[in-house]
């Protein structure tokens, strides 16, 4: 535990998993404007907000721009030194800089008796890896994760990044038909203004919440970039 907090990561580790909505989403997705970067609903402009990030997932919100090198030279020499074990070529369990999640199920958190600190070290930034693709929705043991993309969040102290890759509302289900597609696209077109939590987020409710999801209150409705690699976003809360 005492690495998982060193990335600024416990609230990761403490969230729930929850299966993509791939209806829902697309359906957000239509009805996303660049221009305003929001939802234009029915009732008004929605958006993800750094409190959203915070209060839901316990993930940082304050930090560095990520947009170093995501080219790893040699992925078999990259996860020996940073998992203490490297994916094989042969077993088709790495394609470029990209490893399975099949490959990456082994890292469960376990931790054995005289493992030195190093192993555990290891183990513990695999099972970050782990958690990180089962976020972005990449539990499925066929899909690949790009280790060039995420794995050196995990490795440094000091960086904090920002996350927010999981959806839930009460129509989840991991084998929902693509049918509910036009199930939300006309719930979000008929929705009223009555039906929108425009302050979900009471002071009771934030005064009972850990630390790690209110450290960044002071910055909830700042307006700034969100820059992840190529990828620039405003964050306009008003």
């Amino acid at each position: 535990m005492v690495y998982v907090r060193k990335t600024n990561l416990e609230g990761l580790l403490r969230a729930p998993f929850v299966a993509l909505d791939c209806a829902l989403i697309i359906a957000l997705v239509e009805r996303w404007r660049p221009e305003t970067h929001s939802f234009h609903l029915g009732p008004g402009k929605k958006t993800v907000t750094l409190q959203v990030v915070e209060v839901i997932l316990g993930l940082p919100v304050k930090g560095e721009a990520v947009t170093e090198s995501s080219d790893l030279k040699d992925i078999q020499q990259f996860c020996m030194r940073l998992l203490g074990k490297a994916p094989s070529k042969s077993n088709n369990e790495f394609t470029g800089q990209k490893v399975t999640m099949k490959w990456l199920a082994q890292f469960d958190g376990q931790i054995n008796e005289g493992d030195s600190e190093e192993v555990v070290k290891q183990k513990a930034q695999g099972f970050l890896l782990r958690m990180l693709g089962g976020g972005y929705g990449c539990n499925d043991p066929a899909t690949d994760l790009d280790l060039g993309v995420v794995a050196h969040v995990i490795t440094s102290t000091s960086r904090e990044a920002i996350f927010s890759s999981r959806w839930y509302d009460m129509f989840i289900a991991p084998d929902l038909a693509q049918s509910m597609l036009g199930h939300y696209r006309h719930a979000l077109d008929i929705m009223k203004p009555d039906e929108v939590e425009w302050m979900p987020y009471k002071p009771k409710l934030l005064d009972a919440l850990p630390p790690y999801c209110r450290a960044e209150m002071a910055i909830w409705r700042a307006s700034v970039p969100f820059i992840c690699f190529s990828y620039v976003e405003m964050h306009q809360p008003e």
